[in-house]
């Protein structure tokens, strides 16, 4: 038999009675301690009192926030539930009643006003008691019973959420309906922080209206048919992208119009080929540009609207199709490789697209030119419209043919690239006309480029019409970049930079930038690069205005003398900043055929730098233009003794010139020295004026046709230092830095000042 509560068989104190009475009587001892300290008394009354004093083990319930306190030792009376020392919290009643209030209705506890705003109907815990709002309470505002608040139970709470006849048992935010849930309510509002999921067989819904808002994610997902029946308007807003999918087939009925709205971007994916049937489709782009992107391309529909798109069906030619569409209207190619056979002809008032499509002509081509555009001047179909147009094409003529022709008036190219032309990159009319006819084109931020760049062709842009604008445009490899011939002039240039070649090649000698033949010509910022002459304007019947030109080499293999402008004839030139980089073998000005201008005809015509370079040539009529237009020029001399002055004029002019001359150095005055130049005659020193030195020779020299004559001035004894050179008079004159007197001059007079002022 099992006797737990007898001492083991065993122990050696097993028969000792007196240690058995011992022992009994301490456990009694131990006992009725244990059970007088450890024993739980309930104070009655349960509510705690501040007057009431209590013993030790004694539990009492704070009447105001429900919170169960024991006293650990006894409690005198007037000591606070707060006093750790005496009291210690067992169970926090409140909290309990707290979560269980609130998850009923808003708790404001003991608050008299509003912590938040209530609505109407809303219920709220107020004093611990619960309430229906009557009207809307804004945050702040007092809560007045019996006024905008009434007296509410948990039923009406219930009943107002889910209906007076509501069977259901609620499980963990589980609500299982037996059998059938009518709710009947003015307002209904159902607020779930969570995840709600509805399952039903048929859901059937009628109402007035119907907002659904999502602040995340909205998902149908339909296994069977969906049907939309609107009997009004609909409207469609979509604020962000859009992706729709269909895997079958996609049927749109619309007995009215139909209008799409789309606020962000949207994109439609379709797995088959999409068909678009229409009278008429009109595409409008705030934007200025309406982009169709293909996988490898782009087709951008820029402030255009084409009649047609056409895309390459026959690698081998595609110039009948492309005629073909241009004879009927506007025409816009898809991004690509195109190969031409016969020439594109754009009809007057029509326009071709190319969205950076290439346009490569055959080997087998035989024809002058790869584009013509408007009507053929000489049936007298000449274009009137200004929306003649090629734009943002490339043509590559692989050496067989020039680029385009213009044969209609107001035509214009726009933004394309001409490769590798056989001599012309552009012909604007035909050349060799004699018509002087306007033609009115507008070519802008278009380029003739020629690789290798050792390979020239002969002209880049060539006007055989008048009244032309040239905007940002740039020739690479020509021989001359822009040509206005006879039959052109009124010529605008802006921003135009043409580029010669390599001046070892063949043909570069005859290089020139701009050439321009014929009445009225302005250039504004242009730059002409490595030409041997600059401008060319021998045979401008017409004014000539410079507003910013640049002249420049970028190398010197060919050592020929390279002029910036060269000038003829009696053609006013006006304008301002004029650079032309200085080197040995660059002439800033020249005047062809030795004929020296008038005064009048430089009269606002001014270079960036007033000082000659060390290398300035004495042929330069550059330095005619500062003496005659400045009256003085500066000269630089300090580490030299001498310097030579030109001072006749062409021998085939009758009139004679008399000049006379004033030169200041740092050494020296000279004062009144004065020659007379007549034509094919020798010359005459009307006066050898005073010098304040003794040590100053002026020789004069001429060469032996009698067209040039010198004046060299030297100090025989020293350098000069700088000089100023005031010249009287109308003379032209030329002052070489550094003087080589030719072979042929021939010594006519010669003077040394011995006597100083």
């Amino acid at each position: 038999m099992y006797t737990p509560w007898l001492i083991p068989e065993g122990h050696e104190y097993q028969y000792d009675l007196g240690w058995l009475v011992r022992k009994l009587l301490s456990f009694e001892t131990e006992l009725n301690t244990a059970i007088d300290l450890k024993t739980i008394h309930y104070a009655d009354p349960l509510q705690w009192d501040i007057t009431t004093q209590y013993s030790p083990n004694t539990v009492v319930v704070d009447p105001k926030t429900g919170t169960a306190y024991m006293s650990k030792i006894p409690v005198p009376a007037g000591v606070q539930l707060t006093n750790t020392d005496y009291w210690v919290v067992v169970f926090n009643y409140q909290r309990i009643y707290d979560k269980i209030m609130s998850g009923v209705a808003f708790n404001d506890q003991d608050n008299l006003e509003a912590s938040k705003d209530i609505q109407k109907y809303d219920f709220v815990w107020f004093g611990g008691d619960l309430y229906q709002a009557q009207r809307d309470i804004p945050q702040g505002s007092k809560y007045i019973p019996d006024v905008n608040i009434v007296s509410a139970t948990i039923a009406d709470a219930l009943a107002a959420y889910y209906g007076d006849t509501r069977t259901a048992s609620i499980t963990n935010d589980t609500v299982t309906v037996a059998e059938t849930q009518k709710i009947a309510a003015k307002n209904r509002v159902i607020s779930v922080t969570g995840d709600q999921t509805v399952n039903a067989g048929d859901i059937a819904e009628t109402s007035a209206n119907r907002t659904i808002k999502t602040t995340a994610d909205y998902h149908v997902d339909v296994d069977g048919n969906m049907s939309d029946h609107v009997d009004g308007v609909t409207t469609k807003n979509y604020g962000g992208a859009v992706t729709a999918a269909y895997g079958s087939s996609l049927d749109v009925g619309v007995t009215g119009t139909y209008s799409a709205d789309y606020r962000g971007d949207a994109t439609e994916t379709y797995a088959g080929k999409r068909n678009v049937s229409v009278q008429r489709m009109q595409l409008t782009s705030s934007a200025k540009t309406l982009p169709i992107v293909f996988p490898d391309k782009t087709l951008d529909l820029h402030n255009v609207t084409p009649d047609f798109i056409y895309n390459k069906t026959d690698n081998d030619d595609s110039s009948v199709d492309i005629n073909s569409l241009l004879a009927k209207g506007n025409v816009m190619l898809v991004p690509g490789e195109y190969t031409i056979k016969s020439p594109i002809t754009i009809p007057s008032g029509n326009q071709l697209i190319g969205n950076g499509a290439n346009i490569s002509v055959s080997t087998s081509f035989t024809d002058d030119y790869a584009i013509i555009i408007g009507g053929d001047p000489d049936s007298g179909a000449l274009s009137t419209n200004t929306q003649t147009l090629v734009e943002n094409i490339s043509i590559t003529c692989n050496f067989v043919c020039n680029g385009i022709y213009i044969r209609g008036k107001r035509c214009n190219v726009q933004n394309v690239k001409i490769n590798d032309v056989s001599e012309i990159g552009i012909d604007v009319f035909k050349y060799g006309n004699n018509k002087h006819t306007p033609s009115d084109a507008y070519i802008a931020y278009t380029e003739i480029n020629q690789h290798p760049i050792t390979k020239y062709h002969k002209i880049g842009i060539r006007l055989n019409g008048t009244d032309n604008n040239i905007i940002a445009c740039r020739t690479l490899g020509s021989q001359i970049g822009i040509q206005s011939t006879a039959d052109g002039g009124g010529l605008y240039c802006t921003d135009c930079h043409p580029l010669a070649f390599e001046s070892n090649t063949t043909g570069w000698s005859d290089s020139i930038g701009f050439d321009l033949q014929d009445t009225g010509t302005v250039l504004t910022n242009c730059y002409a690069d490595n030409f041997k002459i600059g401008i060319n304007i021998v045979s401008q019947k017409g004014p000539l205005t410079i507003n910013g030109f640049t002249y420049y080499c970028w190398e010197y293999k060919n050592v020929e003398m390279r002029t910036g402008i060269q000038l003829g004839g009696t053609v006013p030139i006006a304008g301002s900043g004029v650079l032309i980089a200085p080197s040995p073998y660059v002439r800033r000005m020249l005047w062809k055929d030795y004929y020296w201008p008038t005064i009048g005809q430089f009269s606002t015509l001014s270079f960036i730098s007033s000082n000659e370079p060390d290398n300035f040539h004495y042929d330069d009529t550059g330095l005619q233009t500062e003496i005659m237009t400045n009256k003085n020029y500066i000269k630089n001399v300090a580490t030299d003794k001498s310097f030579a002055l030109i001072v006749s004029p062409d021998a085939t002019k009758e009139n004679f010139m008399q000049n006379t001359f004033d030169i200041l150095s740092e050494e020296f005055i000279l004062s009144g020295l004065t020659l007379k130049a007549i034509p094919g005659n020798t010359p005459t020193i009307t006066s050898w004026g005073v010098c304040s030195a003794t040590d100053v020779t002026v020789t004069v020299k001429q060469s032996e046709d009698k067209t040039q004559t010198y004046l060299l001035i030297e100090k025989n004894s020293g350098y000069m230092g700088n000089v100023n050179v005031f010249p009287r008079g109308i003379g032209a004159v030329a002052l070489p830095r550094t003087f080589t007197a030719p072979s042929n001059l021939k010594q006519t007079h010669i003077h040394t000042y011995t006597s100083p002022l």
